[in-house]
């Protein structure tokens, strides 16, 4: 089973900041799916960060639930998968290992190949020689990438459900892609 993943944080240390929003979308047969708010424990979300995700601390109270349930949940959903796709997989991989030591939960993704839309698409969108400061590789902004293949869409970026759809569109589209 193959599943597109998106998390919004409180910001961009997973030591430090927390997961706001989880969603795992199917990809081809896959089944199953995940959605869910984080009710914040003892953290705010920050201005800039709402900024971004649309999120802030009213909403995660009302509709979040506790980081465990959310983490367990992603364990319920893991367990039969294969793959998880995600767009900046290193960045949503580590908060998603972080909460869930902080649970006291395993790695949820030991066994599961993770890939990522951002560096698979760095050769068609001309950033295949392009480095941060830092030395990682620069990738585009997820509504680049689907601009590029299926031209301007109506999506809500920086929403974990809509992007995960368009993560799990690229990787399907990524798949015959790279068959060649």
């Amino acid at each position: 089973m193959r599943y597109a993943l998106d998390i919004e944080t409180t910001g961009l240390d997973p030591m430090i900041d927390r997961v706001a929003s989880i969603a795992f979308v199917p990809i081809g047969d896959a089944e199953g799916a995940l959605d869910v708010m984080i009710r914040p424990d003892g953290w705010t979300m920050p201005a800039a960060a709402s900024a971004v995700n649309g999120l802030d601390d009213l909403t995660l109270l009302v509709n979040g639930e506790s980081i465990g349930m959310a983490i367990g949940k992603m364990f319920e959903l893991l367990e039969d998968a294969t793959e998880v796709w995600a767009h900046n997989a290193k960045f949503d991989v580590a908060f998603l290992r972080a909460e869930a030591e902080r649970c006291g939960y395993s790695d949820p993704f030991e066994g599961i190949e993770i890939r990522c839309t951002g560096l698979e698409t760095r050769n068609m969108m001309g950033l295949a020689d392009a480095f941060r400061s830092d030395g990682s590789p620069r990738i585009a902004k997820l509504s680049a990438v689907i601009e590029r293949i299926s031209g301007p869409q109506d999506v809500k970026y920086h929403n974990a459900w809509d992007d995960a759809e368009c993560v799990a569109f690229i990787a399907e589209w990524l798949d015959p892609v790279c068959e060649l």
